[in-house]
């Protein structure tokens, strides 16, 4: 009985001694494993966008490294290229790049697949490449040369073909239709390429037989090549034309108003008009009329400096060659021979051109006339002309000039103050009967025609033909004249109170008395009736007398 419970005792003496054992190692190792280092449980911020991350690296500490990337949560659609993504470690919409409709033209886009996002680089022409750059999101434009498509059709003399970007016709040489009139080629053979009228935005080259069928403006250059005939018609198809102010020389000149020139056709180069010939083979510029005469065409104009006219004749023309204010001082007209001019037949204008060397006859104002600025004028023949030479204004130098058969030599006028050197005037006869006329308007050699618009009436009431005779001044009322005094009736007017009052004169064999009290008289004789049932009237009184400033 207590052996058994001895025994009992001490079992549970080791059992005691094992739980104690157990509790103490317990402890220890429970001390020891607190000691270990180890990451929470969890490392979760609750963030989409970001990774939470815990190791040995991190010394068991949790690390939250941002996103940029759609992750589950944070990659819906909102529209078209616009999604949600984590960016910075926070859920934000971001337009998508590689999208058609991100509103950016990218490598592997262009106009056909994304027009939404790329331009559309087509310029409409076809010698040009179009080429968009995603660098700098524009188009550029290349030039392309030779045939391309779009400009390559066969046309009547030529074909298209890009030059430098742009689509022209290249025309072969010597071919009816190639719009060049060529030397050989005729308007009446071939009216594509040698009639002309209206304007022309390109230089050209002129060679063969022109006609100009109406005023023809060249806004650019204009070459004429030796032995070129440019012919005139009587006529304008462009129905243009403008009045010349009256100055109270060419009043009642028809060749002034504008329904001349709306009928008369002209030539004007805006650029530079290069028209030179040879003393062999001179370029000629007249009318196309069978029977030619003075004013059949107007004028030529050329307006860009260094112009040059050389060896031309210029004939049956209202005006020659005309400059106008443009100031050309490197133009030049010389060894031309300028004939049958209703007007002037060199009008420099303000240009300060050269004229050289030139045979001017037969106009019915001046050879030559200045309106301004220093032109040289040199060598020039001038002769069965109204006048050689007018210069109103500026300084021209004149020199070495022959003038013969004039009736002024060299008009100067207020404001001028030329070089006068060297230079021989010969006056015509101071009977000349010489005239030159359109329809029945006519310039005589000497003095004015009957300019004053008002002496029509005088002409009308008296059953006298208009412009029938030259008019002279005279200086004073007391004037002594060398009057045709075997005229039985004079017909005597002065002008007062705006109007021609008919008034009587005393003409004896030494001079005419006037009545005082007029500020003008025209003394007329009197054709018997006679003269008049004979019409020969113009033929046998050249003499008005109009007296100015009494």
């Amino acid at each position: 009985m207590g052996n058994i419970w001895y025994n009992k005792k001490e079992q549970m003496s080791k059992i005691l001694i094992i739980l104690i054992s157990i509790v103490i190692i317990g402890t220890g190792f429970a001390v020891w494993y607190n000691q270990i280092p180890r990451c929470p449980e969890s490392c979760d911020d609750g963030n989409l966008c970001t990774e939470d991350f815990c190791s040995s690296e991190t010394n068991y500490q949790c690390t939250h490294s941002s996103i940029v990337e759609p992750v589950e949560g944070c990659k819906d659609l909102i529209e078209t290229c616009k999604q949600y993504q984590c960016v910075e470690g926070e859920c934000q919409i971001v337009i998508l790049a590689d999208c058609c409709g991100n509103e950016k033209c990218e490598a592997g886009e262009d106009w056909e697949i994304c027009p939404q996002d790329c331009e559309w680089c087509n310029d409409g022409n076809p010698c040009t490449e179009d080429i968009y750059s995603y660098k700098t999101d524009k188009c550029s434009y290349v030039n392309l040369d030779e045939k391309q498509l779009g400009c390559s059709a066969e046309v009547t003399c030529g074909s298209q073909v890009c030059r430098a970007g742009i689509c022209r016709i290249e025309y072969i040489s010597n071919c009816c239709g190639n719009g060049i009139c060529e030397t050989g080629e005729i308007y009446k053979e071939c009216a594509d390429d040698c009639v002309k009228t209206g304007h022309y935005r390109e230089s050209e080259v002129w060679g063969g037989e022109i006609l100009i069928t109406g005023d023809v403006y060249m806004e650019k250059n204009l070459k004429i090549l030796p032995g070129t005939v440019v012919k005139f018609a009587v006529q304008d198809d462009k129905h243009e034309g403008r009045e010349i102010p009256a100055d109270g020389f060419n009043d009642l000149d028809p060749t002034r108003l504008v329904s001349y020139g709306k009928t008369h056709s002209s030539l004007t180069v805006g650029g530079k008009l290069t028209a030179v010939g040879t003393p062999e083979n001179r370029i000629l510029f007249t009318s196309a009329a069978g029977n030619p005469k003075i004013a059949d065409w107007e004028v030529i104009s050329p307006h860009g400096d260094g112009s040059l006219i050389e060896y031309a004749t210029i004939e049956w023309s209202r005006g020659g060659i005309s400059l106008g204010d443009e100031p050309t001082p490197n133009s030049i007209f010389r060894n031309n021979i300028i004939r049958y001019t209703m007007w002037g037949s060199i009008s420099t204008g303000w240009s300060g051109c050269q004229v050289y060397n030139n045979e001017i006859y037969e106009c019915g104002h001046e050879g030559i006339d200045v309106q301004g600025r220093n032109p040289i004028i040199e060598n020039n023949t001038i002769y069965d002309c109204h006048v050689g030479i007018v210069i109103l204004r500026g300084s021209a130098i004149v020199r070495n000039n022959l003038m013969k058969n004039i009736g002024n030599g060299i008009h100067i006028g207020g404001d001028a103050a030329p070089i006068l050197e060297n230079n021989h005037i010969e006056i015509a006869p101071h009977d000349s009967k010489k005239e030159w006329c359109y329809e029945d308007f006519c310039y005589p050699m000497f003095g004015e025609p009957v300019d004053t618009p008002i002496l029509t009436e005088v002409y009308k009431e008296n059953n006298l033909p208009r412009y029938a005779v030259s008019a002279y001044r005279i200086e004073n009322k007391d004037h002594r004249a060398n009057l045709p005094l075997e005229a039985e009736e004079w017909l005597a007017y002065g002008w007062k109170n705006d109007k021609w009052n008919k008034i009587n004169v005393r003409i004896t064999a030494t001079k005419c008395e006037f009545p005082f009290g007029y500020s003008m008289y025209v003394l007329i004789p009197n054709p018997t009736q006679e003269e008049k049932d004979a019409e020969i009237f113009n033929d046998e009184h050249y003499d008005i007398y109009k007296i100015m400033a009494v």
